[in-house]
């Protein structure tokens, strides 16, 4: 009686022994260089065209690692930095930039909130074309 509870009971417990690996195993070659951290994303991206120039306008994340924002255009070729505002200078809870001068033409915006450690969010893109020269 006590071999017919014995030995299944032997197997199952070698067979679990054997089947489970780390909790990590199923993930492990995917983040290889550690874990990544995103800031929190800006939020209502607006934009705004005008003659060689666009401005951009959005709400600061209410991530309080956001130092800053960076955006790009032009194939992800150009690019500028902006500092996080003050809250005085937030009154309507949007933050406004301009780029300029640029050519006449369509463009997609892709903007991105940066930390002190150099971590970005994820880009939340936007298209805008400038005004026409008269």
């Amino acid at each position: 009686m006590k071999t017919k509870i014995l030995y299944p009971l032997a197997f199952f417990l070698c067979t679990i022994a054997v089947a489970c690996g780390g909790m990590d195993e199923t993930y492990k070659d995917i983040v290889r260089g550690g874990e990544i951290n995103y800031v929190g994303k800006p939020q209502e991206i607006r934009a705004f065209s005008g003659r060689n120039r666009v401005t951009l306008g959005w709400k600061p994340p209410v991530d309080p690692s956001c130092t800053g924002f960076k955006v790009l255009w032009n194939n992800r070729r150009d690019s500028m930095l902006f500092s996080l505002p003050t809250t005085a200078d937030l009154d309507s809870g949007f933050m406004y930039v301009d780029i300029a001068p640029l050519e006449t033409g369509l463009y997609v915006f892709h903007v991105h909130a940066t930390d002190d450690q150099g971590n970005q969010s994820v880009r939340v893109p936007i298209q805008m074309a400038t005004l026409p020269d008269e």
